[in-house]
């Protein structure tokens, strides 16, 4: 696959959009989530976000917020269904991670829906650890530093 990972800008607003529509409210089925997305693109409600590109098609986002001076919450992991089981999302997470970390940030969290087994299942290989869990999802915790 030949793709590479950059900073996110406002040029690709649609097509993040476009991404965030197909993966989360057409694939999963989460009409709900329709009117958040866009709005956390078009009002760019991250600090930071990574988009993947695949012969110029944006096939993978992933972003973050800060929490506080010490915590960030990795947000928004998304992957193309043609594009997943090929490492990108270890790939995505490291790119992030590293970035996180490097910016002195010594706590990252990310959350997910029971929508997400495989996201669930992908932050606990990846080394997060169970810190809330409720009837609104999971958040898993990495301590960094």
């Amino acid at each position: 696959m030949n793709y590479e990972i950059k900073e996110y800008s406002k040029k690709y607003e649609k097509e993040l959009t476009e991404l965030l529509m197909r993966v989360c409210v057409n694939e999963y089925k989460m009409k709900e989530y329709e009117k958040p997305l866009k709005q956390y693109v078009k009002k760019k409600e991250f600090k930071k976000a990574w988009i993947v590109l695949n012969d110029e098609r944006i096939i993978a986002t992933i972003g973050y917020e800060e929490k506080s001076k010490d915590i960030a919450e990795i947000k928004k992991v998304y992957i193309d269904k043609d594009y997943r089981h090929q490492g990108l999302g270890r790939k995505m997470m490291d790119y992030a991670v590293q970035y996180i970390k490097d910016n002195d940030y010594h706590t990252i969290y990310v959350g997910t829906s029971d929508n997400f087994s495989n996201a669930i299942n992908f932050y606990q290989r990846y080394g997060f650890t169970d810190f809330v869990s409720d009837e609104n999802g999971y958040v898993f915790e990495m301590q960094i530093k």
